[in-house]
């Protein structure tokens, strides 16, 4: 059964412009070891968001593979449209509505419960 990772205070910036299509991200030189590294069906949830100002939209992505600072990701996940995104815009790991509700939630319906796995301190 797939597992939802977590880990503290993992963000980054976007290294490398996003297209609306893409399904993969790069990020700052470095910065991918703050995050989970997904094998066997194992992911994590991400938000995108703008670099600058009040944040004023977002994509939430589901990454299911991490290789050094390039991630694998799933796009406009939990009712997010996909967009374009440019070097210097943000991503981080984030508790999102389905995440807590899932949380919240299991074993308290007839479905199965979700897994989670936090990762570090």
């Amino acid at each position: 059964m797939p597992v939802q990772l977590f880990t503290n205070n993992a963000g980054s910036t976007i290294a490398s412009s996003v297209s609306s299509v893409a399904t993969s991200i790069t990020i700052a030189t470095g910065q991918g070891a703050l995050f989970p590294a997904p094998t066997g069906g194992d992911y994590f949830m991400l938000t995108l968001t703008q670099a600058s100002g009040t944040e004023t939209s977002w994509e939430i992505v589901k990454c299911t593979s991490r290789s050094t600072d390039v991630l694998t990701v799933v796009r406009a996940q939990e009712g997010t449209v996909a967009a374009a995104w440019a070097v210097g815009d943000k991503t981080e790991l984030r508790l999102t509505a389905v995440s807590l509700s899932a949380v919240v939630n299991a074993g308290t319906t007839a479905q199965e419960p979700s897994s989670f796995l936090l990762m570090g301190a």
